[in-house]
């Protein structure tokens, strides 16, 4: 071959020939497009915990960390409680070291350098925390249809910490310990002019609802009583009478009795003499300048009552009024046991306490058509504590 370049009919010059330093690069430039294509397919090779690993280019950390073996090694996830096992692998992942220095898990691995393996850590299962309000239990002691509230209840409010994964129960406290309520049962108010008892009458019941009106329950409760074709007798609170007007004569309307259960739901046996006379009068006034009649029935809250009480009843030509059945719907204890607790299987004329107001009466209200349908099940005449006292 010439040394000189040329198309045939002209020369252009010497050929250039590589050599030294020049022929020396390109070398290197061949090996290194080798070397790399054998990184990019096959890798190139590392040690891992003493194992050759093949590295390719662009493998990291994380990629190792997804092998089998390797991911079989991360830590395992044990109970707040007792730290036993929950689940196998299920703690920490493990992480690759290099001479003793954790690798980030998305830096890439270079080849023919010696990798070791860092088991991961066990964790511990997180908790949860659940907070529950406890109603009161009711310790009733004694018999009759009377009842008297000795000691008033309280709710509770309990935290419990449990295990998020176990349920195990790590802990539990009051936060407000809850107070059970004590009240006692006696027997009286219910004798009717003639000297006759309630349970005498024969297969009359009379359902009565107190603390109303209130509108956003007494409504729902006037429907189901006039779907049903049911008379009750309403103990409202004058206070709230004056209050929905409009509400308490559509009671008197929908064809029910207006009772009286006082002004301002006090318990009248810790009231004075003019305090008393004030709470008969002032309520009966204030019934009355609604409805446009005074009630002849009055209901003294929670049912305590004593001489005191009785007599001024007497003065102010009012008729006391107490229950025979307590359907405890104050309680919510939820509406089947409303519904067991109001219809008991008993003989006789029965007054049930139920009510209108006070707290929130949806299960009274989902409780109601199951009462009136128990009732007339088993033959018994709906009627107004007038019924009773005639």
């Amino acid at each position: 071959m010439s040394e000189y370049l040329t198309d045939g009919s002209k020369t252009y010059g010497r050929r250039r020939r590589l050599s030294g330093p020049r022929l020396a690069l390109a070398v290197l430039a061949g090996v290194t497009l080798v070397a790399l294509g054998l990184l990019a397919a096959v890798g190139l090779p590392a040690t891992l915990d003493g194992s050759t690993l093949m590295v390719r280019l662009g493998t990291t950390s994380s990629d190792v960390l997804m092998l089998t073996s390797v991911a079989e090694r991360s830590g395992d996830l044990l109970a707040a409680k007792d730290r036993r096992v929950l689940r196998t692998a299920g703690g920490m992942p493990p992480s690759l070291t290099y001479r003793g220095a954790r690798v980030p898990t998305n830096a890439p691995l270079l080849p023919f350098r010696a990798y070791g393996i860092s088991p991961g850590d066990d964790v511990v299962e997180p908790t949860k925390s659940v907070t529950k309000t406890v109603d009161p239990p009711v310790d009733y002691r004694g018999s009759g249809p009377l009842e008297r509230v000795v000691r008033y209840g309280r709710k509770g409010v309990s935290v419990t910490v449990y295990g998020a994964v176990s349920g195990d129960v790590l802990s539990s406290e009051w936060v407000v310990p809850v107070r059970g309520e004590l009240v006692m049962r006696s027997s009286g108010a219910y004798a009717s002019s003639s000297g006759g008892k309630v349970r005498g009458t024969k297969k009359l019941v009379a359902l009565t609802f107190d603390d109303g009106p209130d509108p956003r329950f007494t409504p729902a409760i006037l429907k189901i009583l006039k779907d049903n074709g049911v008379k009750a007798t309403f103990f409202v609170l004058s206070s709230h009478a004056k209050q929905r007007p409009d509400l308490t004569r559509r009671i008197v309307a929908d064809g029910h009795l207006i009772a009286n259960h006082s002004r301002t739901h006090r318990d009248m046996t810790k009231l004075n003499a003019a305090e008393l006379e004030g709470e008969f009068r002032r309520s009966q006034e204030a019934i009355a300048s609604v409805t446009g009649a005074a009630p002849r029935f009055f209901r003294v809250p929670y049912g305590i009552t004593d001489a005191k009480v009785t007599a001024e009843a007497r003065r102010k030509k009012l008729q006391l009024v107490g229950w025979e059945v307590d359907s405890t719907d104050w309680s919510k204890p939820g509406t089947a046991t409303i519904v067991k607790r109001a219809t008991p299987q008993r003989n006789g004329g029965m007054i049930v306490l139920l009510h209108d107001s006070g707290g929130d009466r949806r299960q009274t209200i989902a409780a109601l058509p199951a009462i009136i349908r128990t009732y007339r099940e088993r033959g018994y005449e709906f009627v107004t504590v007038e019924r009773f006292y005639k």
